[in-house]
């Protein structure tokens, strides 16, 4: 199961990842029109997809991707429950773990394709939803980690640096929430043309579209680090 596990993760991840960087080389292919990450929303993507077959396959199987990626995380934590050997609040964590690891891709994946900013609430209840189950997930890893750490330091000595990976995470995830001008995002600034009419120009700087590709990866590398640590644990893997 450990290897299924890391498996999955890295097969899931590494394709995910693929797709996220070819995404402007297909973008600007198929619709004619340039990409940034840094002021395009996924869903820009999908919406345009939708008359564009390439774009779609990609946005399905990146979908599917995603979902392989978090299975191997849960995957990971089916083990690090077993490791827990009877302690209660290290099978809570790990199971709170799986949760945050089927909320997160299944909050990814209604963002790209159903919640534009059209329906700016729920786009931003997702967006929420999905950043604050990634900063948990990293913090749930990190106390898992550290507790394993503290039972036996000198055979899991490992253990801290995975620790500290995931509560970076942790921090990295919670970190956009903290802007004071992040909702500010949806909003596109009103220029006047000559004629007197208003044209609607997207901030080059977005951070909330920005974000939004961050959590993607930020999700990619939780559930592989998740499936290393599980490795390490089975000692299928040695950091030593």
């Amino acid at each position: 199961m450990i290897e299924a596990s890391l498996l999955l993760s890295l097969i899931g991840g590494l394709v995910e990842i693929f797709f996220f960087f070819f995404v402007p080389v297909l973008y600007k292919k198929a619709v004619d029109a340039r990409f940034s990450y840094f002021s395009h929303f996924p869903y820009e993507v999908a919406m345009d997809s939708r008359k564009r077959f390439p774009l779609l396959l990609k946005e399905i199987l990146a979908a599917v991707f995603a979902v392989l990626t978090s299975l191997g995380g849960i995957l990971a934590l089916l083990r690090i429950a077993y490791e827990a050997q009877g302690a209660a609040y290290l099978l809570v964590m790990a199971i709170g773990g799986m949760l945050l690891l089927l909320l997160a891709p299944l909050s990814e994946i209604l963002l790209r394709f159903h919640f534009d900013l059209a329906r700016e609430r729920a786009h931003l209840i997702l967006y929420f939803l999905d950043a604050a189950s990634l900063a948990l997930l990293g913090a749930l890893a990190g106390a898992i980690a550290l507790r394993f750490y503290a039972a036996d330091d000198a055979a899991l000595g490992g253990m801290l640096a995975f620790a500290i990976f995931f509560f970076l995470f942790a921090l990295l995830s919670a970190a956009p929430l903290l802007y004071p001008r992040l909702l500010e995002g949806t909003k596109m600034d009103k220029v006047a043309e000559p004629d007197g009419s208003f044209l609607y120009v997207r901030p080059r700087r977005n951070l909330l579209a920005l974000s939004e590709w961050g959590y993607t990866l930020i999700r990619i590398i939780l559930s592989v680090l998740l499936s290393a640590m599980a490795c390490y644990l089975a000692g299928t893997v040695s950091l030593l």
